[in-house]
Order: structure tokens, then C-alpha cells, then sequence
């Protein structure tokens, strides 16, 4: 297990895909706080399965879409500017568990597994746009 700092987010794929779609209703908010986040050396951490929400997301609508996200994401993490972050054993057996903390069928498998991963690794923040996270005591980062 890794432990963290004050310094680290979680990314959540709500973010992401506003970042990446210019004509996403969060499209300027996301860059605008990924660009300070990235001023200010914040470690981003990219869960694999926050990678495969987004890829797919991108996919249903066109393969060229996926494409131009799968080239994106991958640029990002070889510079450096997100980690990407697997899911340890327990973070994942905890998200199995966690998925009925709230009602809402919208909270989906993998913000189960965001709230298991900043929960076993003391992280604070969960870059999001859902306010799912906020209900559960995690802060929006701004």
C-alpha cells in the first residue's frame, strides 16, 4: 500500500472527459483546474479503471473520439502530469463492499473503488464533478 501526501488527488473520469470534450458543459472548469493543480505539483493519480470509463466513454460515440482520448491519456502520463495508479487487493475487495454506501444508482463500482483508494492512502481529494464524493466527506479540489 502507498501511503500519501496532502498533495495527492484522485481523478475521476467525470473530469476527465469534460477536460478532453471541448463541448462538455465542464470542458473550461476542468482545464482550468487541472492547469493550477499542475501549477501547484499536485501529484494526480489516474486509476486504471478511471482510464477505462473514460476510453469507453469516448468509444461509444466514435472510435476516432477513442483514439484522440487513448492518445491524450497516454501522452499525460508519459510526461509525467498523471500517474497512473493501480487498485491494490484490498482497495478493491473494500470497493466490493463500499458500492452500498450510498443508495444512488449512480454510484457506480469504480467511485466505490476511488473512495477505497483515498480512503487506504490518506488521500483527502477526489477531482470530480460528482457530488457523490462530497457527500461521502472528500474534498473538491479548487
Amino acid at each position: 500500500m502507498t501511503t500519501s501526501t496532502d498533495r495527492s488527488v484522485l481523478l475521476d473520469s467525470s473530469v476527465l472527459i469534460a477536460y478532453l470534450h471541448k463541448r462538455d458543459q465542464y470542458h473550461r472548469r476542468a482545464r482550468r483546474i487541472l492547469k493550477l493543480l499542475i501549477r501547484r505539483r499536485t501529484r494526480l493519480l489516474l486509476p486504471h479503471a478511471v482510464m477505462g470509463e473514460v476510453t469507453t466513454y469516448f468509444k461509444r460515440f466514435s472510435l476516432e473520439g477513442c483514439r484522440t482520448a487513448v492518445s491524450s491519456l497516454e501522452s499525460l502520463l508519459a510526461a509525467g502530469v498523471f500517474e497512473a495508479a493501480p487498485p491494490e487487493a484490498d482497495e478493491t475487495a473494500s470497493a466490493l463492499r463500499g458500492i452500498l454506501e450510498l443508495q444512488d444508482p449512480g454510484f457506480t463500482f469504480v467511485d466505490a473503488l476511488l473512495v477505497a483508494m483515498a480512503r487506504q492512502r490518506g488521500i483527502a481529494k477526489i477531482l470530480s464533478f460528482d457530488g457523490a464524493f462530497e457527500l461521502l466527506g472528500f474534498v473538491m479540489p479548487r
